[in-house]
């Protein structure tokens, strides 16, 4: 990844065009191996948090803990003028999102429960002091005059641990609310989509995906589409 940055940079100051119409945002998808400096001790929290009887925890786990899986932890962002980091796979906090009263328009009750557990936790903390070490690390280094946030006076364990607590948010990509597990595993919606427990109502939209991806979302909405469009227009012809 850098030294793609690296030859992109090298392009525009020779006066090449580059390959790219706009590269003002850059992405990065990495292993805990690469990029945190506990990566044995995340998959032993990971497996102390997890739930063995749910059929998304142990996927989380297994993909955790597989040496052969590509599936990257962790994507980084590259923007204008800063680095950051978004969710990763193997989360294993599980919010939820009820009905507040009968009133259908009411604002339903929400809670992410973001890092509730131990696992969780650490990985937001070695991913936010990963960014450092890349903001700190050439040529970024040479480039950036300051770190703004969290800012150098942030050193300790429990600095950083107050940092992500007080900084941590949703962002874009938001998925999982309408999970498509068994309904013993609390899923919503089953394999065609339909919710459990009502007829004639299915949910085709990122809600449905039961685990973070690794990347951005897109891509996945637009398969479930055309699958629940496959689904449909065969119910009807």
């Amino acid at each position: 990844m850098v030294q793609a940055l690296l030859q992109l940079c090298s392009q525009a100051r020779q006066g090449h065009t580059s390959l790219y119409q706009y590269s003002g945002i850059c992405y990065g998808f990495l292993k805990w191996q690469t990029a945190a400096s506990k990566s044995t001790r995340l998959l032993q929290l990971a497996r102390s948090v997890a739930d063995p009887s749910n059929v998304i925890d142990r996927m989380k786990l297994s993909l955790l803990s597989d040496p052969t899986s590509r599936a990257p932890d962790l994507q980084v962002v590259f923007g204008d003028g800063y680095i950051g980091t978004r969710g990763y796979p193997a989360n294993i906090t599980s919010g939820y999102v009820h009905i507040s009263g009968a009133n259908a328009s009411a604002k339903p009750l929400i809670d992410p429960r973001y890092i509730s557990n131990a696992f969780d936790l650490e990985a937001t903390k070695e991913a936010a002091k990963y960014l450092r070490k890349m903001g700190t690390s050439s040529p970024f280094k040479e480039l950036w005059a300051k770190e703004y946030d969290p800012g150098f006076d942030t050193q300790t364990d429990e600095q950083w641990e107050a940092y992500v607590r007080e900084n941590v948010s949703t962002f874009y990509h938001l998925l999982e609310t309408c999970a498509m597990p068994t309904k013993e595993n609390g899923g919503v919606v089953d394999p065609e989509l339909k919710v459990y427990g009502v007829r004639n109502l299915r949910v085709v939209d990122a809600s449905v995906i039961p685990i973070m991806s690794s990347a951005n979302i897109q891509t996945a909405v637009y398969g479930i589409a055309e699958r629940a469009a496959e689904i449909i227009a065969k119910k009807y012809r």
